[in-house]
């Protein structure tokens, strides 16, 4: 004998691929961030970020903005995409915010120059920059902070005054 079936329909689609995934970044505090991720499969496609795995309330676009980033959005992020063929998930990514460096008061002050300590965040560059005037900075170097303040000298002592800052290398 012969049987006959109803007829079936096989759908054959493509899961979702992440083809540019998001970058970590280090940024100073107060800047703004975006995290993005390039995908391909078939539509429609569903976006979701999380932060230390935790999902983002409303953060279901492929890509997370931040204004203003302060030290305690540093986490890590993931973005997690799905279609009806499947899902996929980046591999997580990396916020780092910077708080400002912190300049002491000078800790010598002779006729050999004056030196100053620096308090930043370790394993961060910093520069020390000096001007007279507010408008041209000249720097007097650059350092790595690992864990103990770093001491900048300058020895220039013919200057009746000279202002300084410290500044986070990007």
């Amino acid at each position: 004998g012969v049987v006959t079936s109803t007829v079936a329909t096989v759908t054959v689609g493509i899961p979702p691929s992440i083809t540019s995934p998001p970058i970590s970044q280090f940024v100073p505090q107060g800047a703004n961030v975006s995290f993005s991720a390039s995908v391909s499969g078939d539509a429609p496609l569903a976006f979701q970020w999380t932060s230390n795995s935790v999902p983002l309330a409303g953060q279901n676009l492929s890509a997370l903005t931040f204004t203003n980033v302060q030290v305690y959005d540093s986490a890590t992020y993931q973005i997690v995409i799905t279609n009806t063929f499947g899902a996929v998930t980046s591999a997580p990514v990396l916020l780092s915010v910077a708080t400002a460096p912190t300049l002491s008061q000078a800790l010598q002050i002779s006729s050999s120059g004056v030196q100053l300590s620096l308090q930043g965040v370790a394993g961060h560059v910093y520069e020390l920059q000096t001007t007279r005037d507010f408008v041209t900075w000249t720097s007097l170097g650059r350092q790595t902070y690992m864990s103990t303040p770093i001491i900048f000298s300058d020895t220039a002592t013919n200057l009746d005054y000279r202002f300084y800052r410290a500044v986070l290398d990007p």
